[in-house]
């Protein structure tokens, strides 16, 4: 019970948190694949990426893999934290936003997972900027940063 009650504070401190994050509004021009302007869900269908760093650190998670984003014809995105999920997206001016996706709803042992997964949904569901250059995608929503590296897809 002390354990799960731990748990349910670090999670609610967790979603406070996220939920003071603004949006600067601030953008730089988004990169497609080949590091030229205009990123758009057709130039990511087939992309499969890995989660690399949270705000500049490296993520690192005792007996977890790490968490995936991949993208679908049909402008659907794909992916897994701690739950599986999918959905509609869309790119508007650098800016991926993913609202409504389904998703399984296992609550993570790892309060690590609970917070990026929580995070991943809230940039989703409001709109975050995507970069993509070399490899590397990020989404950035005012000052949080998700970087993934690409695992396959067009090199």
């Amino acid at each position: 019970l002390k354990m799960k009650l731990l748990q349910f504070f670090y999670l609610a401190g967790l979603i406070l948190l996220v939920g003071c994050v603004q949006n600067t509004g601030t953008s730089t021009v988004p990169k497609n694949l080949d590091g030229q302007a205009n990123v758009n869900m057709a130039s990511l269908i087939g992309q499969k990426f890995e989660m690399v760093e949270l705000d500049g650190k490296p993520v690192v998670l005792q007996g977890y893999k790490l968490p995936t984003l991949s993208f679908g014809a049909d402008a659907r995105i794909f992916g897994q934290v701690c739950n599986v999920f999918n959905g509609s997206a869309k790119i508007e001016k650098g800016i991926l936003k993913a609202d409504g996706m389904s998703s399984t709803r296992m609550f993570c042992s790892d309060p690590k997972l609970n917070g990026l997964e929580f995070l991943f949904f809230n940039m989703a569901n409001e709109g975050a900027e995507i970069n993509i250059m070399g490899g590397e995608l990020s989404l950035e929503q005012g000052e949080r940063v998700l970087r993934y590296k690409r695992v396959y897809g067009v090199e």
